[in-house]
């Protein structure tokens, strides 16, 4: 009967080590992919995209694996892609948002030409499909975000020069900073962490170089030039709680700061959207494994004497 005993012991054990070593392995692997869209073909997916642009005048095209977004206009203006969806909640769990084969035309003249993506909500925003008139709205940054809130990154093209502007907006207030780069770079990669209110980014195919100017947003430049962190204030889980429902989208599209020469037109080889487990989830599952090994050892040792 004893025997009997530890060996349903031994198995349970043995079970509850598998459970957790699956988990485990499952959780640091398993990462959220909340959108991802590499456009392929010649169009562009409704089912994930809701397209919108100041006068109904902005252009979005799909060929040869890139989105192209032209604001079709020289005068202040956007043209954006919104998402359909909306669980987009840095406050959950951390995101890492990834913008690859980038690109910014258009000639900026006295103003700029801008690529932007942002997360957040509008206070207009309660949810469901979007709509264009949402996706020509959303800005990469501003006080209209009033009681909603959003996190924002910019490329911006001047006459002489490329800089990355981040955005802070929520309760009525923006915040922001911007770095002055080496040149237009090819892929962004930015990571939001909401519980930690602290933000980071990295750049392929240009370095940082000095700060800008900052209004509100304190920014680090990493030593090798290669990635800049900070924190934020006024983007915040209630700025983007509609209700008892969590609306936040993701946005991206082309911007003119003012009156320009030729209008901005951004390119995306691909773009990506990926919640990150917290690490806490990790000790947790880590605990348990180690737990359960631990008692494993014990009951097998018992059932040897």
């Amino acid at each position: 009967m004893k025997t009997c005993t530890h060996s349903t012991l031994i198995l349970r054990s043995a079970a509850g080590l598998a459970l957790a070593s699956f988990l485990l392995a499952a959780s640091a692997s398993a990462q959220t992919v909340l959108v991802s869209d590499s456009f392929p073909g010649e169009s562009l997916n409704t089912t994930t995209w809701t397209s919108g642009s100041t006068g109904s005048q902005g252009t979005f095209g799909v060929t040869g694996g890139n989105l192209t977004i032209d604001v079709n206009r020289n005068d202040s203006a956007r043209a954006g892609l919104v998402s359909n969806g909306h669980n987009f909640n840095p406050f959950g769990q951390s995101v890492t948002v990834a913008l690859n084969g980038i690109g910014l035309g258009g000639t900026p003249g006295s103003s700029t030409n801008s690529l932007y993506a942002v997360i957040g909500r509008l206070p207009s925003d309660t949810g469901g499909d979007a709509t264009g008139a949402l996706a020509s709205t959303y800005s990469a940054g501003s006080a209209g975000y009033g009681v909603g809130g959003a996190l924002g990154v910019s490329l911006n093209r001047y006459a002489s020069e490329y800089r990355l502007q981040i955005l802070d907006s929520g309760s009525s207030a923006v915040a922001q900073t911007q770095v002055v780069l080496s040149g237009a770079p090819t892929d962004i990669v930015w990571e939001i962490d909401g519980i930690n209110s602290t933000w980071a980014i990295t750049l392929s195919g240009a370095t940082f170089s000095t700060l800008a100017g900052t209004n509100g947003l304190n920014a680090v430049i990493s030593s090798d030039l290669t990635s800049i962190t900070g924190t934020f204030s006024n983007f915040t889980e209630a700025g983007i709680t509609s209700g008892e429902d969590i609306v936040s989208r993701f946005v991206i599209g082309a911007n003119n700061g003012g009156a320009v020469t030729d209008g901005a037109i951004a390119t995306f080889g691909s773009v990506s959207v990926t919640a990150v487990p917290e690490p806490s989830t990790y000790a947790l599952l880590a605990s348990a494994f180690f737990g359960t090994l631990v008692m494993t050892r014990r009951v097998v040792r018992r059932d040897r004497r």
